[in-house]
């Protein structure tokens, strides 16, 4: 720190958004934590994924998983764009950088849907059914259509493509954007409160709504109904990054608190950067509270399934005051050890972790076989929750396992920070 009157001036703000890396390495533990808790003696239901619900559909833990990740997409952009690799670039460079990073996510989305979907495999139908929960399951021939496949990787990069061009277009239009897609998905669907007790094939065979419509398409149809509301997601987090942005910008006095000698008060900048929290924050509520007057009032219920736009709005909501909370702590009070280190560690090298994680999870975990504490044969990480659940119990040892495997893919991340190695696409 160097003296300048009566005032400290702190150091510059570290090039890298500490409290953005910790929260995708969050996100990634939450997602290796959903993934893995199959098990009821040890995981409550509502760790997994809402789903139709008895037709009263819902958001539960494993649902907050995909949508906060396309939030984080979308606080990366302004970030890129304005600095980096980026920053040199003309308009239409950036376009078309944008363009290949798109496609390259894509392909990648589709290759994980062929490593899951078209090799022999084993697949968990439940306890006490097939083989210790498991039974074998043919995989799916690839054909031209495995190109055309929406999954996670895919939506993503469809949401980041229009986040980015919209990038360049004034504010309103971005705005106009959300509000007409999130407008036209409530208007086009049914009521979804009116399902309860229902079964979701019947109901489904049953539609002769719009967006039903449009979903039968294909893959065209499908990309409307659930790229543009993802879409929508990654835009708002393109907000709350320029809104950090900002912050950023506003001085060193975003790396830590100004001393004011006199007093030990906190400099104007200081409160200025806090308020620039909490208006991020309270602008999440405010979303949060919009999803939910369109989810019980109206009748368009939180549902991943159909992409609801109470559900992206719920979801971006979140992500953006649990942000606005981790930017404070983190980047702008200064606690980046325990936890928050922890977290970062893993977020640093998000991509490359979770493309890792999905192939292993396919070809390794779920394909070798170790012998149990019974002496039978088990895929590696069944046979790793029952040595845990041997060792402990049933309500511990499925903990114990995803425990071990998250530190598993946290120790390569820790190896690759610690080498300097950030893996981009």
């Amino acid at each position: 720190m160097t003296t300048a009157g009566n005032t400290v001036t702190p150091p510059p703000a570290p090039s890298r958004l500490l409290s953005l890396d910790a929260f995708r390495g969050m996100v990634i533990a939450l997602m290796f934590l959903v993934n893995l808790s199959g098990s009821r003696a040890a995981f409550p239901e509502w760790f997994g994924h809402a789903g139709w619900n008895g037709g009263a559909h819902g958001q539960w833990l494993a649902d907050f998983v995909f949508p906060w990740f396309l939030f984080i997409v979308g606080v990366a952009i302004p970030f890129s764009m304005t600095s980096g690799r980026g920053q040199a670039l003309s308009t239409s460079q950036k376009l078309i950088s944008a363009f290949k990073r798109s496609l390259i996510l894509y392909f990648l989305g589709v290759l994980l849907f062929m490593a899951r979907t078209s090799m022999d495999r084993v697949d968990w139908v439940g306890a006490g059914n097939g083989i210790n929960g498991f039974a074998p399951k043919l995989g799916t021939p690839i054909s031209w259509g495995t190109l055309l496949h929406w999954d996670i990787m895919p939506l993503i990069a469809l949401g980041y493509l229009v986040a980015s061009i919209l990038w360049f277009t004034p504010r309103w239009f971005q705005i106009g954007f959300v509000v007409t897609v999130l407008a036209a998905k409530f208007g086009l669907m049914p009521r979804l409160d009116e399902q309860a007790g229902l079964e979701r094939a019947k109901w489904i065979a049953g539609r002769t709504d719009v967006e039903a419509e449009a979903r039968r398409i294909g893959w065209v149809g499908t990309g409307l109904t659930q790229g543009l509301p993802a879409a929508c997601c990654v835009v708002i987090g393109m907000w709350a990054g320029q809104w950090l942005a900002l912050l950023r910008a506003a001085g060193t006095a975003a790396a830590a608190v100004t001393v004011n000698a006199a007093g030990g008060r906190d400099s104007d900048a200081s409160r200025a950067l806090r308020r620039g929290c909490f208006v991020l924050f309270a602008a999440g509520l405010v979303l949060v509270a919009v999803a939910l007057v369109l989810a019980f009032p109206l009748g368009h219920r939180i549902s991943k399934d159909f992409f609801t736009s109470s559900y992206v709005l719920v979801s971006a909501g979140s992500g953006m005051s649990l942000l606005a909370i981790m930017y404070w702590l983190i980047d702008l009070v200064g606690l980046r050890r325990g936890v928050a280190w922890w977290f970062a560690v893993l977020g640093s090298n998000a991509l490359f972790i979770y493309l890792v994680g999905e192939i292993l999870w396919t070809m390794v975990w779920m394909r070798w076989r170790f012998r149990g504490p019974d002496g039978n044969g088990h895929v590696m990480f069944t046979a790793l929750q029952a040595h845990m659940s041997s060792l402990t119990s049933a309500a511990i040892g499925p903990w114990l396992a995803v425990i071990i495997y998250t530190m598993v893919y946290w120790t390569i991340s820790w190896y690759f920070q610690r080498r300097g190695w950030i893996i981009k696409v």
